[in-house]
């Protein structure tokens, strides 16, 4: 799964969210821990590739131009700023999944992985500070990030009220302005007339630029089906979307995955999202 289906899924989460926030729906443990295990395990190698990848390149107070030969990972790059759309969007869901039932239990798994995905970030912006890219290459990344904040905004302005993305926005004010202009607030974003055309424009804009192969593709992959198997599984067939290729994969990848629990649980009910947080309390920060 490339950089750029990271927005379409950030966008399709923002879009069906209050289905799972308001619907009831329960998360499942396997799901929830599929997506932080696997997020922590791709941070993990993104540390790893920067921090080599500095190493072996020219200081930025050198005189030395930046090493062509050592191309530094620019799909890596992608892979840190568009997956911090999902993260935000991701974790906005979660806040209000948790609070309407009034409860503390996904949230701080979800703000876990999103306090990773800042660390990555700061590193990749400080690393373009630097000047240790090709300037081209340094203004094309610079105009993705200035892209992925702006549409950030944008869907959590869309999602929910603003005590449900205040913290979350780059820019709240801007995230405010967009869910006034494309109101009325009360209706889903799905069902929103705009939709469309919001998700049309976010593909042809994310699917237009030159993009470097990711280097976790694998890893992305497995979020994105941990994301996609939280919804039920009919939510996504009467809205009217417009399902590409890779989520018609996703949504099998989550169906298999889950059918096959299914097969070795048993009749019984999946384990609640409290399971979870009991089993890895300790492991994010927050105490059971």
């Amino acid at each position: 799964m490339q950089a750029n289906e990271l927005m379409e899924l950030a966008a399709i989460a923002a879009a069906h969210g209050p289905v799972l926030v308001e619907g009831p729906a329960r998360l499942t443990a396997q799901s929830l821990e599929e997506y932080w295990t696997t997020a922590k395990i791709r941070l993990d190698r993104w540390t790893r590739t920067l921090a080599a990848w500095q190493q072996q390149s020219p200081k930025a107070n050198s005189s030395a131009k930046p090493v062509t030969e050592n191309h530094p990972p620019a799909g890596l790059f992608e892979e840190v700023l568009t997956g911090e759309v999902l993260a935000r969007v991701w974790t906005a869901v979660m806040c209000a999944y948790d609070r309407r039932r009034g409860q503390c239990e996904v949230e701080p798994l979800a703000r876990s992985v999103l306090v990773g995905q800042l660390e990555a970030r700061n590193r990749v912006l400080t690393l373009l500070l630097r000047g240790l890219f090709d300037p081209m290459e340094t203004e094309r990344l610079d105009q993705l990030r200035r892209r992925c904040e702006r549409w950030t905004d944008l869907l959590l302005g869309g999602f929910g009220d603003e005590t449900q993305w205040n913290d979350l926005a780059f820019e709240p004010r801007r995230a405010a302005d967009f869910a006034a202009e494309f109101a009325p607030p009360a209706a889903p974003l799905r069902l929103r007339p705009a939709w469309q055309l919001w998700l049309a424009s976010l593909r042809a804009t994310f699917r237009a630029s030159p993009t470097a192969p990711s280097p976790n593709a694998d890893l992305n992959a497995r979020i994105a089906a941990a994301v996609v198997a939280c919804f039920p599984s009919d939510v996504f067939d009467s809205t009217g979307l417009i399902r590409s290729l890779w989520f018609h994969r996703m949504q099998r990848t989550a169906d298999d995955a889950q059918g096959l629990l299914d097969q070795l649980l048993g009749p019984s009910d999946p384990p609640a999202a409290g399971m979870f947080r009991v089993r890895l309390g300790n492991r994010f920060g927050h105490s059971p």
